[in-house]
């Protein structure tokens, strides 16, 4: 009964390794400077997205999924013309596009948070840190 037990929380921790996140690190998207809590931290709404950026302006905002995105789920939105920067653990991607496309990712359903891409998020803080 012990065997089975152990062997049954060890395969229940390789699921989630594999996943990518465990537990509550899911709502986390963590950058070199710090992190957000997506669970604690308001998403962007579309129209908040929308108003960020008018007309052919384009905007780089952070869009974290609610679990890994497919290859072909990434291939239908960069077809749409929106540009993934860079990927940030957990799920999430620094994303570049115009204000609509960016508002109509956001309302996709596989998306949990949208937000701005602050100054201070795209600095490494070791930056200036190291003499040369």
């Amino acid at each position: 009964m012990t065997k089975r037990f152990l062997f049954v929380m060890a395969l229940t921790f390789v699921v989630n390794v594999v996943d990518g996140v465990a537990g509550d690190e899911q709502h986390l998207i963590l950058f070199k400077s710090g992190s957000i809590d997506t669970s604690k931290t308001p998403s962007k709404s579309s129209a908040s997205l929308l108003s960020s950026a008018t007309g052919d302006k384009f905007s780089t905002v952070i869009i974290q999924f609610k679990g890994p995105l497919s290859y072909d789920q990434r291939q239908l939105w960069e077809k749409r013309r929106v540009s993934f920067v860079s990927y940030i653990p957990n799920h999430a991607y620094i994303v570049r596009a115009q204000s609509q496309m960016l508002a109509s990712l956001a309302n996709d359903p596989r998306v949990q948070w949208a937000g701005e891409l602050r100054s201070a998020q795209k600095m490494d803080p070791a930056l200036g840190q190291k003499e040369m």
